[in-house]
């Protein structure tokens, strides 16, 4: 079972016995209590009467029930057992297992006066048992009261030993050590530097002027108690300040500038009452602070800051001025006999009176008046100079606060009733003015009150202070100095003067500090101190050049432990390490001794400031420091080069120059290396070459060794041979191959590889780049560009004749093979434009011309023109295939005419003709027929056609029966085919063609003919139009 010695615990067995032996003294003491400290533990609980687990409230409150059947804190009866070491009243308090022994839950092994199991004295220490006493032996703190264990020994409890035990609240602080700083535990406010415990957790510490209102130090020194208004001066004084709107000023609650409520008025200067005069119903201050209602023949009042007068009776305020009263007696002013405004009327020589409040007149001498109305005693009084009746009867001299005469029948102030004066220089209002209270004439007319920085008030004929105008206060009592003191600002006499305030200059020991806001700022201490304690109230109380705990600055150590030196001394504010072997104190902070180790610190490798560097810029995977010295390895193709390893892998040999592929690797640029420049690119020089010098080697490093401008082997470039393809010989020439060509052929492309491009194409007819368009689209290999290719007849004749006696069930025809000698193109790639000619002829039974029909390799041909004898007897017909319908060259393609079948007696024959260079679009220019068919023993036949078409071939087909010859009449006409069938009887075949360009005709001198039929047409030659 552990024991727990925390330091609730500790302070927990120290409290217990006290609280418990108030309890049980009967003292008023209900309950005690010891700090909530970072301890968690699970809910108190209890067994209720059904049996479950219940949470009992006083069971967790952290404090010691004692009249509610607690033993210790939150532990006993009615609450969760108490564990070991906790205090008992008897062994129901304890947990199960434990004894109750001399008040203390203990293990049953614990009081057998033996030292067992595992304790470290008798029936001490171990865990289990209750922890041991000053000087008892110990292995663990936790086995001593204190909580210190000390080379085997219990340590009594000390303010320095780190461990809260003792009377401590909190570690080394509290009760009888050093008062604790906020947010530490407490009981009283003693325990703390601020002298406030706020639910057991010391307030903060604050600064003058401000103070922690709402006890919580989560928003500490939350109040400005120099400006708060519900906090003024001190917490919870509230500025609430009679009929004003008040500030809270300087810590003062006071009344704001103009602050006063309409109608009211601070006339006595001082704030605590507030605006403590009604103007408007005060008639000693009617209106005005000190102006007083005049009280002359009746009784004065303050109505609406105004004042007003009831007059004695008999007496009237006939002037409506209430500065002097009641000026006039009804009952015997001649001016305003019984009213007001009533004057009492006089014959010349006579003198009125008023008597009774009833005129009347008297015979009398200028300035003498009957003002009594007893005619015995007749003007009786002297007007000049009786204060009674001056100037008139009745008319009687007053003013207020003053002694007055008649003098030449006027009313004058003769004097002034004691500290009254005449400063208005008028009768009427009389000695208007008290020079005891009046601040524009104070002690006599015309002597004004000021107060710098105030508001003055006039005191028995002495200029005083009324009041200070915001933070100022008259601190000397000297009203010729007026309000001179700003409190706010004040460094003598910040927040107030004399006691009230603060020297700020003397407050804090060791350091200085102004007036801020009507509060000493925080201490600026002096050179060589610091307020370390975080207690402004002692000012700067550490010695912050030679405390090596705070060397230079407050917190500031000087590092020892694990620091890394032999001494860490501190002088002169600045700690001196002296570093162990292979240390260095690198940092620019001594006060953590010497941080580096030079043998492995990747920023101070060997040496301080000697970094290792592995940011991006040194392009490493990795830059550790071994035995004192960098060990960069590489990333990718970057490379160490300067001998630096500190910068790590400075050089990318991925595209330096000067260490292209590795380190020292230059891509030279020199005159020698003949190049424009040499960059380097994939760890390899690329040299860009000069003139004709190439990289042939294939060594970058080196440039354009290779001299390019007339070696066949490489011309231009490394590696290119002039080549001698359909050429005699080649060469190289400033770096270009110049073959000579065979001719038909170009160098128009790639002349290294000789002469690759064909001539007399439509792109190179007879040289390089010569196209053939528009009105010469054509190429002549010889010429150059045309207007027209000529016709040309291809290869040998190709013709044949049969004969048929009877019908033997088969169809007639005439098959042929025919070697088709032109491909679609010719070698330079033209079109060659081909056509085939096919000429029939046919007798007899042959001669129904919609039987006849022409195939060429399975493509029925066209039929250009046809002729039939008018007896029937003789068929002559041309039939023609252009491109589109021929096949590519080759041998053995059938012909096959279709005469008619079956096979019945006659003759026919076929006549095939290849052409090339034909029109394709339309490619008959004309056909005709032949005349005169009828033959005699020799005839000359012929047919003729009319045409303008310059080039064209005319080719024309002869069938003659029964004929025995058949000769060109002409001699420009070339002959193709002449053959007789003679079986089953004769049939002459005769085909010829002449070139021409306009009417032409074809003719043949034919023996012994029966009858015969000819077709001739004429054929475009290939043209641009």
């Amino acid at each position: 079972m552990a024991f727990n010695t925390g330091p609730r615990a500790r302070l927990a067995r120290l409290l217990a016995p006290i609280c418990l032996a108030s309890a049980f003294l009967g003292l008023t003491v209900a309950a005690c209590s010891v700090p909530e400290f970072d301890f968690d533990s699970p809910p108190p609980t209890a067994v209720g009467g059904d049996g479950n687990v219940v949470v009992v409230p006083h069971c967790r409150n952290g404090e010691l029930d004692a009249d509610l059947g607690e033993s210790d804190f939150d532990c006993g009866r009615g609450c969760s057992p108490c564990g070991v070491a906790q205090h008992c009243s008897d062994v129901a308090d304890c947990e199960e297992g434990l004894l109750c022994h001399e008040g203390s839950c203990l293990e049953s092994g614990c009081t057998n006066e033996v030292q067992d199991g595992a304790e470290t004295e008798v029936d001490c220490g171990g865990g289990g048992c209750k922890p041991c006493r000053t000087d008892e032996a110990c292995a663990l703190g936790s086995d001593c009261e204190s909580g210190v264990c000390e080379d085997g020994q219990c340590r009594a409890a000390a303010c320095g030993d780190q461990v809260q035990n003792g009377r401590e609240t909190g570690v080394d602080c509290g009760g009888d050590c050093d008062p604790c700083a906020a947010d530490e535990p407490c009981v009283v406010g003693k325990d703390c530097i601020s002298g406030e415990c706020n639910g057991k957790v010391c307030g903060s510490v604050c600064q003058d002027g401000f103070a922690n209102c709402d006890l919580s130090n989560e928003n500490a020194c939350e109040v400005n108690t120099r400006t708060d208004l519900e906090n003024c001066g001190v917490c919870e004084n509230a500025c609430d300040l009679p009929h004003a709107a008040a500030e809270c000023s300087a810590g003062e609650c006071r009344i704001q500038t103009d602050g006063c409520e309409v109608g009211y008025m601070d006339c006595d200067g001082d704030p605590k009452n507030g605006c403590e005069v009604d103007l408007k119903t005060n008639k000693l201050n009617c209106g005005a602070c000190h102006k007083v209602c005049p009280d002359l023949n009746g009784a004065p009042s303050c109505v609406a800051g105004m004042c007003e007068i009831t007059c004695n009776d008999g007496y009237e305020d006939c002037d409506d001025k209430r500065d002097n009263g009641c000026e006039v007696n009804l009952e015997s002013s001649s001016q305003n006999c019984d009213e007001c405004g009533k004057k009492c009327a006089a014959d010349p020589g006579y003198s009125a009176y008023c008597k009774a409040g009833t005129c009347g007149q008297t015979l009398c001498a200028a300035g003498k008046g009957d003002c009594n109305g007893d005619p015995a005693d007749a003007c009786e009084t002297t007007l000049t100079n009786d204060v009674d009746n001056c100037g008139g009867c009745g008319i009687k001299c007053e003013a207020v606060n003053a002694n007055v005469a008649c003098v030449n029948s006027k009313c004058v102030v003769s004097s002034c009733v004691g500290k009254f004066a005449d400063c208005g220089g008028g009768y009427a209002d009389g000695c208007e003015t008290n020079t005891d209270t009046s601040t524009t004439h104070c002690g006599g007319c015309g002597k004004g009150c000021t107060i710098s920085n105030g508001s003055p008030k006039c005191d028995a004929g002495s200029c005083e202070v009324n009041s200070c105008s915001g933070t100022f206060r008259d601190c000397d009592g000297d009203p010729k100095t007026g309000c001179e003191v700003n409190i706010a600002t004040s460094t003598k006499s910040c927040g107030g003067c004399g006691a009230e305030g603060t020297d700020c200059s003397a407050k804090y020991p060791n350091a200085t500090a102004t007036c801020l806001a009507s509060a000493c700022t925080a201490p600026t201490c002096n050179a060589g101190y610091g307020n370390c304690d975080g207690d402004p109230s002692d000012g700067c109380e550490t010695n912050i050049t030679s405390d090596e705990g705070h060397c230079g600055g407050c917190g500031k150590a000087c590092a020892f432990t694990g620091a890394h030196v032999t001494s860490n001394e501190c002088i002169s504010g600045q700690c001196d390490p002296q570093c162990s072997t292979n240390y260095l104190t690198c940092d620019g902070n001594k006060q953590n001794g010497c941080e580096a180790d030079k043998l492995s610190d990747e920023s101070n490798c060997g040496a301080c400031g000697t970094t290792c560097s592995s940011s991006g810029a040194a392009h490493v995977v990795s830059n550790d420091c071994q035995s004192g010295a960098c060990d960069p390895v590489c990333a990718g193709t970057y490379r160490d080069c300067d001998a630096s390893r500190t910068n790590g892998c400075e050089v990318d040999s991925g595209t330096s120059a000067s260490h292209c592929g590795g380190c020292g690797n230059v891509c030279q640029t020199g005159a020698a290396a003949h190049v424009s420049s040499n960059p380097c690119s994939g760890s390899a020089c690329r040299p860009q070459c000069s003139g004709l010098y190439d990289d042939c080697d294939g060594d970058g490093d080196n440039g354009c060794e290779k001299d390019v401008s007339a070696d066949k082997t490489n011309c231009g470039s490394c590696g290119t041979v002039c080549g001698t393809t359909n050429a005699s010989a080649t060469s190289c020439t400033s770096g270009n191959c110049n073959p000579t060509c065979t001719a038909g052929w170009g160098k128009c492309q790639s002349p290294e590889e000789g002469c690759i491009t064909r001539l007399g194409t439509t792109t190179n007819c007879t040289q390089c780049g010569q196209s053939c368009s528009g009105t010469t689209p054509f190429c002549n290999a010889a010429s150059g560009c045309v207007a027209f290719r000529d016709i040309a007849v291809v290869g040998p004749a190709l013709n044949a004749t049969s004969g048929w006696i009877g019908n033997n069930g088969t169809p007639a025809e005439i098959r042929v093979n025919h070697n088709l000698q032109t491909s679609r193109q010719d070698a330079a790639g033209n079109a060659n434009s081909r056509m085939v000619l096919v000429g029939v002829t046919a007798t007899d039974n042959y001669t129904a011309m919609e039987k006849i029909s022409v195939t060429y390799a399975g493509t029925p041909m066209l039929l250009a023109f046809e002729q039939l004898d008018s007896g029937k007897h003789s068929y002559a017909g041309i039939y023609y295939l252009l491109e589109s319908g021929l096949p590519e060259a080759g041998t053995n393609k059938q012909v096959i005419a279709s005469i008619g079948g079956p096979s019945t007696w006659g003759h026919a024959g076929v006549d095939v003709v290849e052409l090339r260079n034909v029109m394709q679009a339309a490619p008959l220019a004309t056909a005709g027929a032949g005349v005169d068919l009828a033959c005699s023993p020799v005839a000359t036949r012929s047919a003729s056609v009319s045409f303008s078409q310059p080039g064209s071939l005319l080719y024309g087909v002869l069938g003659a029966r029964n004929a025995t010859a058949a000769a060109l009449s002409t001699n420009d006409v070339t002959q193709i085919a002449n053959r007789q069938q003679t079986s089953p009887e004769r049939m002459m075949l005769a085909t010829a063609y002449v070139v021409a360009g306009s009417t032409r005709s074809i003719g043949w001198d034919v023996t012994n003919c029966y009858n015969t039929a000819i077709s001739v047409v004429a054929i475009k030659r290939l043209s641009a139009n």
